[in-house]
This record gives structure tokens, sequence and C-alpha cells, in this order.
């Protein structure tokens, strides 16, 4: 993408046959990858006079800005509301998907529709008891006419439904500390309601496993997958859980001889090290009733 050159502005007086009053709400990008909230206050055909706000809505500066850059030389309009779906805003661009995330995400909102069958999570990096209650579960389980907020549960019932057609298939992607092992978690927690929730547990409780032989802590991350996990949940002809399994792919081998430089390598070479230095460790084994060796 092509840089956005902007200027400070001096006000002086132009030539009014040149330029249209306007007090448009925009979006202006003062750098890459930096949109902010703007007014227009005057605009011509290759260049527009705005004020910049900052997060609080507060006035900062004027400035004027290079229109040829932008698509159709005009600045993206603002959307007025914030939507729980993105197809229904107004305007539909890259400032005004960024901008309606933010403002669900700074009000305990990480999950936002994107049509019927997409849903986006921004990771909160906190845990938010109110979304995931058992009455939750309850609602999104018996789904009806009434239109629910967007939820990871709202996707694994979708899921769920869709088996009595054909098998189902839940893609979970993101960076690295998106959220993806979260995510997975609580669809399978939802799914364990029908059938044998022991199913799930086995497949959760092998997590600390993977994780240990297959995570390490990089700049962004402190427990980042090196590893893809493909997850099958397998029901019966009445839709009830009766069985599931875990494989794996894409592991980075090469992690074991050299991590980047601030990186670690997998967790259980660490683990390993400090073992000798732990005291009153509790067997995992009793979970399943098994003997250590």
């Amino acid at each position: 993408m092509k840089g956005y050159p902007c200027q400070e502005h001096q006000l002086c007086e132009k030539d009014a046959s040149n330029e249209k009053a306007a007090s448009t709400n925009v979006f202006t990008l003062l750098k890459p990858k930096k949109w902010s909230k703007a007014r227009v206050i005057t605009e011509t055909e290759s260049e527009a006079t705005v004020q910049i706000f900052d997060k609080s809505n507060n006035g900062v500066s004027i400035q004027t800005i290079s229109l040829k850059d932008y698509p159709h030389q005009r600045l993206p309009l603002q959307n007025v509301n914030v939507y729980d779906d993105l197809i229904d805003l107004p305007f539909l661009h890259e400032p005004g998907v960024l901008w309606n995330l933010r403002s669900r995400h700074a009000n305990c909102h990480p999950y936002t529709r994107s049509g019927p069958n997409v849903l986006i999570a921004v990771n909160p990096y906190q845990w938010l008891s109110q979304l995931y209650p058992p009455k939750q579960q309850e609602r999104y389980r018996h789904l009806t006419n009434e239109r629910l907020p967007p939820h990871v549960y709202e996707t694994a019932q979708q899921a769920y439904h869709g088996l009595s057609q054909q098998n189902q298939s839940i893609l979970v992607s993101g960076e690295s500390g998106a959220g993806k092992t979260e995510t997975v978690k609580l669809c399978m927690r939802f799914l364990s309601q029908y059938g044998d929730s022991k199913i799930t547990d086995r497949l959760l409780y092998a997590n600390p496993v993977l994780e240990a032989f297959g995570n390490a802590a990089t700049k962004r991350n402190d427990n980042s997958s090196r590893f893809g996990k493909y997850l099958t949940l397998q029901f019966d002809a009445n839709c009830q859980l009766v069985g599931g399994r875990c494989d794996i792919y894409l592991l980075e081998k090469s992690l074991v001889v050299g991590a980047a430089l601030g990186e670690r390598n997998f967790h259980i070479l660490h683990q390993i090290a400090v073992a000798g230095t732990l005291t009153n460790v509790t067997s995992p084994c009793a979970e399943f009733k098994c003997k250590p060796r």
C-alpha cells in the first residue's frame, strides 16, 4: 500500500471557488495502518483540510491531506452506529470494519458476526465470565427466532444442527496470540452437552501434553503453538457424541536445534530442566485411574 501523505495545516485564506464546504465525519490515514477519525472542513478534487480527533473524540489538530492515494479520491465515511454484524455496516471499508471491532471490544463484546457463517473474535486477554455461564449455553442450545448476540456458542450450535444433513467443520484461524486454543476449548465444551462429556474432557486433558511438546514462548506469545491441530468429534446417527480423536501436523521441528533471538525452545525442554526442583507434584494419571510406570 502506498503511503498516505499529510502535512500540518497553516490556516490561511484560499480561493473559495476551488473548494466546497463540508462537515462530513470521515476516517483518515495519517500513516500506514493508523486510521483516525476526522471531520472535513474544506475539500477540493485533490486534497482535503480535516480536523483530527483522538480516541476520546477531542480535536487535536488540523491537517491538509492529499486524496490521490484514497479510493476514488474520497475519504472513507464514518458509520454512526456500532453493529454486531459487519454486513450491516452502511459504509463497508477497512477503517469502518476496524473501528466497529474496536468499539465492540472496548465494551467487552469480543465477538462480531460477518455474515451467517463467519465469526470474528478479538482476544480480550482476560476471562469475561459473564459470557460463559451455563445459562448462556442453554440460550444458544435452544436457538429460536430471537436474535442473540454473536457468540462462539452460536457457531458451535450451527455446526451441530448441520450434522443432520452432512459432516461439519469449524475452522479456527488467526495470528499468534489471537485466542485460537481457547476458542476451540469453548466449542468443545459446548458440544459436550450432546453426549458423554468425558470424551471432550479426555481431548482437553491432552492439551497440556501437546502444548509441552509443541508450544514455545515467542516475542508475541508466551504459549505459541508451533504445530497445527485437527480435532474430530464423532457423533452417532442420533447426533450424540460417542468419540473423538486429535491429529497434529506441521510441527516446527527445526525449533529443537535453534530458536530465534528472544524466543525459547519447546516447553518440555525447560520443564525437564526444572523438574528436579519440584516437590509435591500430583500425577495427572490419577484422573484416568491408571498407574504411572
